[in-house]
């Protein structure tokens, strides 16, 4: 394997990887071995040929570096996708009570009332 395509495959990992955008000196200085500006560039830009051809997410230059993301035309899907997986989020009373019993415990119901300033029941019911 040349020096390139490895240097590509790291930079693919990185991108992959990373919650935010890479720059170009942040990649060149976690490869180090040498490696320039030109080169980490010349990779981006064959990444980002192979994605646009074939693949549902691309390359994007995001505030000064570059970050892999979905393209715009699947939004639609991964708006789905993320609808579903809300099903489990906790109200903020939940979490409250949540909260109290985990700092507290062990404690009753009506120790949670009185903290809590209400009726605690329906919400210790839904969380058992």
């Amino acid at each position: 394997m040349t020096e390139l395509a490895n240097l590509k495959f790291i930079v693919e990992t990185l991108l992959f990887a990373s919650d935010k955008p890479l720059t170009i000196n942040r990649i060149k200085e976690i490869v180090g071995n040498n490696t320039t500006s030109e080169m980490v560039r010349r990779c981006i830009d064959e990444l980002k040929r192979t994605y646009e051809q074939s693949h549902g997410f691309g390359i994007y230059e995001i505030a000064g570096g570059y970050q892999l993301r979905t393209k715009p035309e699947y939004q639609p899907y991964l708006v789905k996708l993320y609808e579903t997986r809300n099903e489990g989020v906790f109200s903020n009373a939940a979490l409250e009570t949540l909260s109290i019993i985990a700092y507290k415990q062990p404690i009753t119901r009506a120790e949670i009332d009185s903290i809590r300033g209400v009726d605690s029941s329906s919400i210790i019911r839904g969380l058992m």
